[in-house]
């Protein structure tokens, strides 16, 4: 009885030790160095080009921009386009466009890039 005891104990300490792995993540989260734009005035329907300057320590980044106006033409690259909404309740119409940016350990981080649209 006693060494059946000792044995479950055995197992039972084996099992809590076999945990799930951790990651270890490596380097330092990324970091929007800018967001360059050809101008931070655009009229109703115009575009204007963004690319973002991102320093990292890792090698996979996914980048995110949105905006609550207009049209963001490619969401996930580092550079994209932003063609501005066709129609503005006053101006100049304030829009903010942000972008974020995850590494492969989901550490994330956003910057704002303000623009004026005006009819």
């Amino acid at each position: 009885m006693k060494q059946s005891r000792f044995w479950m104990g055995m197992v039972v300490l084996t099992i809590a030790g076999c945990g799930s792995p951790t990651v270890t993540m490596q380097g330092k989260p990324p970091v929007i160095q800018g967001i360059q734009g050809e101008t931070t005035d655009v009229r109703v329907g115009g575009g204007i080009r963004l690319s973002a300057q991102v320093s990292s320590d890792t090698g996979m980044l996914t980048y995110a921009w949105r905006a609550e106006q207009g049209l963001v033409a490619s969401p996930t690259e580092a550079a994209t386009m932003w063609i501005a909404p066709d129609a503005v309740p006053f101006t100049p119409y304030p829009v903010a466009i942000q972008l974020t940016v995850k590494d492969e350990y989901g550490r994330s981080v956003k910057a704002t890039y303000q623009i004026r649209v005006h009819r």
